[in-house]
């Protein structure tokens, strides 16, 4: 029934049908991001996660020969995390822990199950980084700049690398590399085409990397 319920949460009119869609409960574990016509926004865990106990940690190889480790049927949707309409109006998922899909509100709590959602901080992707400075400045978007926010082309993080790289130039009295140095210094942090900044900046991290740092 797995194609069922992907034709109903596809053909949803509303958030209702869509919710009752999840419900069928036929689909993989997944995150949903949601949104509609009339400006409801949600986020969903869903999918089939079975019942487990919590005595064991599940990241881990679990033994097979105890009644212990058997599954106990399936959450329904109802138990699983989700967020509808937060205050922020906004959510995002570039890979984030569920602290971070907006702004102060948490997606779970310790009462859900660990195995369902990991719930505690992560380390944040550059995207989702991205992502959550863009949104969180900005209270109401047109649709030309929610598709250039769609496609950023900010290379996160690079300005605190510059300045690193300045910090540890000044105190090398054989550094050589002053033209390099002088296009990275007026780059913009964006990785364009035409740029000449992100071609140096990303030979000079890739060098960086090869050798651990």
């Amino acid at each position: 029934q797995q194609i069922e319920q992907y034709f109903r949460m596809i053909t949803a009119p509303d958030q209702k049908a869509f919710y009752n869609a999840l419900q069928q409960n036929h689909l993989p574990p997944q995150r949903i991001v949601y949104g509609d016509v009339y400006g409801n926004i949600a986020y969903f865990n869903a999918g089939r996660i079975p019942i487990r106990s919590e005595f064991f940690t599940w990241n881990h190889p679990m033994s097979g020969n105890t009644s212990e480790t058997e599954w106990q049927g399936f959450h329904t949707q109802d138990e699983m995390p989700q967020m509808i309409n937060p205050q922020s109006e906004w959510i995002q998922d570039c890979d984030a822990s569920s602290d971070r899909l907006t702004d102060g509100r948490v997606l779970t709590s310790p009462l859900h199950p660990a195995y369902v959602s990991r719930y505690y901080p992560q380390p944040e992707s550059p995207r989702s980084y991205r992502a959550r400075n863009l949104l969180s400045t900005n209270a109401r978007l047109t649709l030309p700049e929610a598709i250039s926010y769609s496609q950023d082309t900010y290379t996160i993080h690079s300005e605190r690398w510059i300045r690193a790289l300045n910090v540890a130039t000044a105190q090398d009295p054989n550094f050589s590399h002053t033209q390099a140095l002088a296009v990275l210094n007026q780059w913009d942090g964006r990785a364009d085409i035409e740029s000449t900044g992100i071609a140096l900046y990303t030979e000079w991290r890739t060098r960086c990397e090869a050798k651990g740092r």
